[in-house]
């Protein structure tokens, strides 16, 4: 089965999203073929997906979420890896027990599920960091650019040069997304969250002052998510 590999070498836009506690992740060029598919892909296989659109059809396939392209990848009958095309036309799309939507260019999965709202999204992903090159007595270091001996052609028609022995280094994040009792998502970001709840923006804010709630953290998120349920429903109104 020929797997869609992600490209490696492009670097992905810089968010000041990613969570403070991101995990890092080495790949060896040696270790490209199965190495990747360890880290690119939020599943350790292909699963049962569905996926339905904005026009009230659908279609069910294997499917699996890339870490780094942010994309939905699924397996054709004859077995070949394949991405859905024109995501923006998608309603949303499941994947075992996650639901995921197209928003700004890329998936993002919900984390949350309250009925009434608001809710978590989380856009999980791998941002190409450097690489490291091979040294004396088999250790790596941080290095420049180097001479190019071997080269990687992806499917999306972007060949990358590696050198023999190198290792590539992907920072595991996550980004993080509000709606409000309407189903519009936001950036998780304070701006954001007192212009979607205006009338409980004074209690808001003295919550997060008190229990030092950091937007980068997702159980703070969770926290500060709990607080606005209970005061959208205790009906507590500002004058």
């Amino acid at each position: 089965m020929k797997i869609a590999l992600s490209i490696i070498l492009i670097f992905l836009s810089t968010s000041s999203l990613f969570s403070q506690k991101n995990k890092i992740v080495k790949i060896n060029s040696f270790d490209i073929a199965e190495g990747f598919f360890k880290i690119e892909f939020m599943y350790p296989g292909y699963l049962d997906g569905t996926v339905r659109f904005k026009d009230n059809s659908s279609g069910e396939a294997k499917m699996n979420y890339n870490l780094i392209t942010n994309q939905i990848y699924f397996l054709n009958p004859k077995g070949d890896t394949l991405i859905i095309a024109h995501p923006e036309t998608t309603l949303d799309i499941t994947i075992n027990s996650d639901t995921f939507y197209f928003y700004q260019k890329g998936f993002i999965k919900k984390f949350t599920h309250d009925v009434s709202g608001p809710n978590l999204y989380v856009k999980p992903n791998m941002k190409y960091i450097g690489k490291e090159k091979r040294g004396a007595y088999g250790t790596y270091s941080g290095a420049t650019a180097a001479n190019s001996l071997s080269t990687f052609s992806t499917d999306n028609q972007v060949t990358t040069y590696l050198a023999l022995d190198e290792n590539l280094l992907y920072e595991k994040g996550e980004e993080f997304y509000l709606c409000d009792t309407l189903n519009n998502l936001f950036p998780a970001k304070k701006s954001s969250l007192y212009a979607a709840f205006p009338r409980y923006v004074s209690l808001i804010k003295a919550f997060i002052k008190k229990t030092k709630i950091d937007f980068y953290k997702k159980d703070n998120l969770l926290d500060l998510l709990d607080y606005i349920q209970t005061l959208r429903k205790s009906s507590v109104h500002l004058k």
